[in-house]
């Protein structure tokens, strides 16, 4: 059974969600911005990066270059 766009989206934002609240000592982290970058632009980076990681239209690679554009133009950095 294929899952549909919306859960997979939900599905990767959950993930990164996850990520970001697990301590890391020397990584960003909720409680610990660092290299120049915090919390909330990984999670913004995460909302604006599941359109196009999702888009049944474009190639994988596709999907990936517009997941970058995405962030850089939500965040200006590599989160």
């Amino acid at each position: 059974m294929a899952l549909s766009r919306e859960r997979l989206r939900a599905s990767y934002k959950d993930a990164c969600r996850m990520e970001i609240e697990a301590l890391k000592p020397g990584n960003v982290h909720l409680f610990a911005d660092g290299h120049g970058m915090s919390a909330a632009q990984f999670m913004m980076s995460a909302e604006v990066s599941s359109e196009p990681l999702t888009d049944p239209r474009l190639s994988v690679g596709q999907r990936m270059l517009e997941a970058v554009r995405a962030t850089r133009l939500a965040v200006a950095t590599n989160t």
